[in-house]
């Protein structure tokens, strides 16, 4: 359909101002999302919800379109939660077989001419990944969290939305939001299978082995306000990392997408900072 950003107008039916392009005739039929408090179908005639396999932790995947919306997206719900099912031809095993076996992943490492940082990289399917945030410090303005440069050299630098498209090395290129889905997909779908082993919230994550050494840090972001000042925010709970996506808003502006383990793909500011990392060509 195009991918995730354009498929809330192609899947759905004129009912949800969709164009239905693909005969899959989504239709807004809500969903019963806290059934112990409400009986009541949550959005009923504005949203189409899919219930899907995947889960993470004490949540499950729900596929999202929303009227009068371009776009769909991926959200966790409780499991008590009722909503519309589609059903896919094959068997479990057939898909189960695009899910990469971690003991194939192959590891090593990439020097950057330009500052000779070392960088631990991961081939994961048929995708070479560096396991490591880019660190390189470029012509223009990058960030370190809490503007603290030894967390630079643990978590990576954080960069505008222009300077992620332009700075990884040569022979490497910053992903789409395509990509890091596939990525998603070939390490099933469970956000625990990207994450470090080490640096998360102990709160939150417990138990985190990282099968497939992509090493990804809870490194959080920077956000630009109103006034200029920075606001870091999410350390220890989240890692952002820019794409090269992009898409047009309601308003006609062109928002980037920013891929989180949590969330999937979602809008972040073009003058916000973010960390990197480079897929190989």
């Amino acid at each position: 359909m195009g991918g995730k950003d354009v498929a809330g107008e192609r899947a759905t039916t004129e009912e949800m101002f969709g164009t239905d392009d693909y005969g899959f005739s989504a239709l807004p039929a809500g969903g019963l999302y806290n059934p112990a408090y409400s009986s009541d179908a949550g959005s009923f005639g504005a949203v189409a919800s899919f219930i899907m396999t995947t889960e993470y932790d004490w949540n499950a995947w729900v596929w999202l379109l929303v009227k009068e919306r371009s776009w769909s997206q991926f959200m966790q719900t409780q499991k008590s939660a009722f909503m519309s099912l589609r059903c896919i031809k094959g068997t479990a095993t057939e898909f189960a077989n695009y899910v990469v076996d971690p003991a194939t992943v192959v590891t090593g490492s990439l020097t950057d001419s330009r500052d000779d940082h070392v960088y631990k990289i991961a081939t994961i399917g048929s995708q070479t990944w560096m396991a490591d945030n880019l660190k390189y410090k470029g012509a223009s303005t990058s960030y370190c969290y809490d503007n603290e440069e030894s967390n630079c050299e643990k978590y990576g630098r954080m960069y505008s939305q222009s300077e992620s498209r332009t700075i990884c090395p040569e022979g490497w290129h910053l992903p789409t939001a395509e990509d890091y889905e596939d990525l998603y997909a070939h390490t099933g779908k469970t956000a625990s299978s990207l994450k470090s082993a080490e640096g998360w919230s102990s709160v939150y994550y417990k138990s985190l082995t990282d099968p497939y050494s992509f090493n990804l840090y809870p490194t959080g972001s920077v956000t630009v306000k109103t006034d200029g000042s920075l606001k870091f925010q999410s350390l220890e709970l989240d890692a952002c990392l820019w794409t090269s996506s992009e898409k047009e808003s309601t308003s006609g502006e062109i928002e980037y997408l920013i891929y989180t383990v949590h969330s999937g793909s979602y809008e972040m500011a073009s003058n916000d900072y973010a960390n990197v990392r480079c897929l190989k060509d």
